[in-house]
């Protein structure tokens, strides 16, 4: 095994490892990610690295609920610790700068990956990831019906009654018919497959553009439940009944099966009702987008129970001990990036009193993972001057401009800064900083006359709002006084998958995508 197209003593000295999710490596994982520039300046490493029990990596016979005992966060941290070491060793890696990055619960990892081995990973990049485990998590419908708007969650919230009335009070089983679903099909699951599919269209608008689209209609015909059901139908069949699928497929408990899950959906499931929770639960009864049934009860006592033999509760107090938000504060070279509209964003960072050594960028209008995914002509200007930001925030992480040799030895810490909407620099400052509101105050560190400067540092607000530029993205946008932090990362290229084998059961990996970048 050897690195592709290594020139004799060229060997990198960054590395970008992207973690995978829950669900297998792609190609598109690498491909599609803006970032690829700042690797190609560096000429840094790429790897995208795949989960244990997740895609091609899964090293049990069969997804038994004893077989499932290693999946767990600490497991596979340390699983990514030994891929490194190992990794380095055989490649002359060891004195590389490693920097870790995701999104969504790879984002969640890549941030406690930087917590938990800060000796080993320089930086990390964390998009649209849950950092804080919660049983009951109904802050995503509420952050589903704002997304919405009150008028299109009003109008879905009377077609679900309906529904719901249908089918848990008249005893109609045809409603499922309609939907082409089997009418064996568990009632609540049901009520929950269709109420993600509309979440799942928010969760990803800014991929799919799909509100746009529908809240208008919905609007339109709100007092036509006709009207509303027919559409909602063909919604459903356009976007998740096609080439094959069926419910089944989206039905959880079709995964109480102990083969082999290549999709990942009973893994995911396994985490959840052990370690996370994040169950999907209704938010307020009048206004939810859920079913009332669909509590925290019903997770922890049927799908949990169904899936693995046993109810099952959450250990969400662990976590959140060791890599919760009082741990997260501790942080220091993170990016945290968000789509003020995802669902997601609300168990994540949102201002810098949560992370004050590090920083954070929230995207106005946009979703889960937006600025992962390559530029359309249909992306906004903040996205766009995300992405550019991000790419700062990373070149800062490779090479800081406040002499990070020289600032370490005085006891201090180089911290990023945003300068423009789409630039960055670094300042030296000692790491007790004092947070109020969206103002950090900082004991900046002179490098070259070694004064201290006591410096207030005012963040932008929570959310980045430009506006679109009509010129085109060639001009430049306006350019803010206010120092900040902010971040993206993103990248591409063609992909080489190979299998990797370690010596030892805990870094087991059957696949990993590697890029050589030159």
């Amino acid at each position: 095994m050897k690195l592709q197209n290594v020139p004799y003593n060229t060997y990198p000295t960054n590395v970008f490892l992207i973690l995978g999710g829950e669900g297998p490596i792609v190609p598109e994982m690498t491909r599609r990610m803006p970032f690829i520039s700042v690797a190609n300046e560096s000429k840094a490493l790429v790897i995208a690295l795949e989960l244990r029990y997740y895609g091609k990596s899964i090293p049990v016979p069969d997804l038994s609920t004893d077989n499932l005992m290693y999946l767990s966060t600490d497991q596979i941290l340390e699983d990514i610790a030994e891929f490194q070491i190992e990794f380095s060793r055989q490649f002359g890696l060891t004195e590389a700068k490693w920097i870790v990055m995701g999104c969504s619960y790879a984002g969640t990892l890549a941030a406690w990956y930087r917590m938990k081995y800060p000796h080993m990973v320089g930086a990390a990049i964390s998009s649209s990831a849950p950092l804080k485990a919660v049983t009951r998590f109904d802050a995503y419908d509420k952050k589903v019906r704002a997304a919405l708007g009150p008028k299109c969650s009003s109008a879905f919230k009377s077609l679900f009654d309906h529904i719901e009335y249908e089918l848990m009070e008249l005893k109609n089983q045809s409603i499922k018919d309609v939907f082409s679903c089997n009418r064996s099909i568990d009632d609540r699951m049901f009520l929950f497959m269709l109420s993600e599919s509309l979440s799942y269209s928010v969760q990803y608008n800014s991929k799919f553009k799909l509100l746009a689209n529908i809240c208008p209609l919905f609007i339109k015909h709100s007092n036509n439940m006709s009207a509303l059901l027919d559409m909602f139908i063909g919604y459903i069949k356009n976007m998740f009944l096609f080439q094959g699928t069926t419910c089944d497929d989206y039905n959880i408990f079709t995964y109480a099966n102990t083969e082999i899950d290549y999709s990942g959906t009973r893994q995911w499931t396994w985490q959840m009702c052990s370690e996370y929770g994040w169950f999907l639960v209704a938010s307020e009864k009048n206004v939810t987008l859920k079913s009332s049934l669909l509590n925290e009860t019903w997770w922890q006592n049927e799908v949990c129970r169904i899936l693995f033999g046993r109810p099952m509760k959450p250990f969400v107090e662990k976590i959140n001990l060791l890599y919760g938000p009082d741990n997260i504060k501790q942080l220091s070279s993170v990016l945290y990036t968000n789509g003020d509209l995802d669902p997601w964003s609300t168990l994540s960072v949102s201002t810098s009193c949560d992370a004050p050594i590090s920083n954070i960028l929230n995207i106005a209008g946009e979703s889960h993972c937006a600025n992962w995914y390559g530029e359309t002509q249909e992306d906004s200007w903040d996205l766009k001057n995300a992405r550019l930001l991000g790419n700062a925030f990373l070149r800062q992480f490779i090479k800081s401009d406040c002499k990070r040799d020289q600032c370490e030895r005085k006891g201090g810490i180089c911290l990023p800064k945003k300068d423009t909407e789409r630039t960055a620099s670094s300042m030296c400052v000692f790491p007790d900083v004092r947070c109020s509101g969206n103002n950090r105050y900082f004991s900046k560190l002179d490098l070259d006359d070694n004064t201290i400067t006591n410096i207030t540092y005012v963040d932008p607000a929570e959310t980045n709002n430009t506006t679109n530029d009509p010129n085109g993205f060639d001009s430049d946008p306006p350019t803010s006084s206010a120092a900040s932090a902010t971040f993206q990362i993103n990248a591409g290229v063609d992909t080489i998958f190979f299998p990797f084998q370690c010596p030892t059961f805990i870094t087991l990996f059957s696949i990993i995508s590697l890029i050589q970048l030159i």
